[in-house]
């Protein structure tokens, strides 16, 4: 008659749907998987998962340790539980002597190892835990290693962001694993100083313009194109929108904006993110501008203009009124998003730009960007009849003059 297998569990896995339950069988490794988590916790418990107080099983050795003092303690006649709770208490009295990084670092991959952490999971670890010993040192005492040493070392060897977090993620939870109650290698102080002790820089704010700025940048804008700049100054429709660089992608037309109803359709066609959008609730200053334009001449597209001459005339009319160059990056809707942010709310910003599910960009970007009466001011810009000529902005500049001078250069040279 075939003996028993006698299933031993080593992990439960919650944070994911299925909930997964790893367990010895005999002498195989096997996975179980449930719906429900309280399932999974049911299946351990069958199977001797937490017999003790929870509270004392907080690794996967003390987990080993208890299963084999229970075994011991059953052939003997003897309560296992009392042994196991005062040998617990009496080593965790105990503070250890932290052992050199590289002696900790195998330690809690063998930890990880046994614990049933999938081979994966087990490379992962070794390579981040891996070049943080090359930095500190193998013969590097644990208390001597800083949370700002793991910052430092995770952005010098990374320059993407997620790759960052997840090589912080993975030292961070090898410093906590040393600090636990059975081995005391990293003392509560090295947490504390992970808020106090890091490397903080200021995040860099958006470029917005100053409401005088824009009224001045309107007034000089020739009247043919005024309509286009209103609708990215004051509906924070994107330039690739109006003037696509792509000469076969679709731009906005004026049939797309109803003037009575108060909207302006962004098609997928003409949308950068090929979503389509509806534009409502925007800056009511903004209809001033287009209402000025005759009924007539509303047809076609609304910048008629390629994107070349578009840079041109925009950088011109930019230096007439003072903006920075080059021209500040998507400065007509981080304009727009932060001034609608505090004159209309989170709600209609979010709709008419398009961010249906980032709202955290607002408060990360435009919420200490300006104040409501600058916002006030912004909506009060309306079109008073003033306009630029629309002649400066085809001039040459200094460097198309040179371009054509070294042209003529080259054909008057002697083949």
């Amino acid at each position: 008659m075939p003996r028993p297998r006698k299933t031993r569990i080593l992990k439960i896995d919650g944070r994911k749907k299925p909930h997964r339950v790893i367990y010895w069988e005999g002498e195989r490794r096997r996975t179980s998987h449930f719906e429900k988590k309280i399932d999974a916790q049911l299946f351990a418990r069958q199977h001797g998962w937490e017999t003790l107080d929870p509270s004392l099983a907080v690794s996967a050795e003390e987990r080993l340790l208890i299963g084999k003092a229970r075994g011991a303690a059953a052939a003997l006649g003897v309560n296992a539980d009392a042994i196991v709770e005062a040998g617990l208490k009496a080593m965790r009295s105990t503070t250890q002597e932290a052992p050199p990084l590289s002696k900790a670092i195998k330690a809690y991959i063998d930890a990880q190892d046994l614990a049933g952490g999938r081979a994966s999971s087990l490379q992962n670890l070794k390579r981040f835990l891996g070049f943080f010993e090359l930095v500190a040192g193998s013969s590097a005492r644990i208390a001597d290693c800083s949370p700002v040493m793991v910052s430092r070392e995770a952005r010098a060897r990374y320059s993407n962001p997620e790759s960052v977090r997840s090589y912080m993620a993975v030292v961070i939870a090898f410093f906590r694993w040393c600090a636990e109650a059975e081995r005391q290698w990293a003392g509560p102080e090295w947490f504390r100083r992970i808020k106090l002790r890091t490397d903080k820089t200021d995040k860099e704010r958006v470029t917005i313009a100053d409401p005088e700025r824009v009224a001045e940048f309107m007034a000089n804008c020739p009247a043919r194109y005024q309509a286009g700049f209103a609708i990215a100054w004051f509906a924070g429709v994107r330039p690739e929108e109006l003037v696509p660089v792509d000469g076969q992608k679709e731009r906005l037309l004026w049939s797309d904006i109803d003037v009575p109803a108060r909207t302006i359709q962004i098609r997928a066609a003409v949308s950068k993110t090929r979503h389509p959008r509806l534009i409502h609730d925007c800056f009511e200053n903004l209809w001033s501008w287009l209402e000025a334009v005759p009924k007539a001449k509303r047809t076609g597209q609304v910048m008629p203009i390629n994107h070349r001459n578009f840079k041109k005339m925009r950088r011109a009319i930019a230096d007439m009124t003072g903006i920075p160059s080059p021209w500040p990056r998507d400065l007509t809707r981080h304009s727009f998003s932060t001034y609608s942010y505090h004159h209309y709310g989170l709600e209609t910003t979010i709709n008419n730009t398009g961010h249906m599910d980032e709202p955290k960009t607002f408060f990360s970007h435009y919420k200490g960007s300006t104040v409501k009466g600058q916002a006030a001011a912004y909506a009060a810009i309306e079109h008073d009849g003033q306009s630029g000529s629309g002649v400066w902005y085809a001039m040459k500049t200094d460097k198309d003059k040179a371009r054509d001078l070294a042209r003529k250069t080259k054909t008057l040279l002697p083949q």
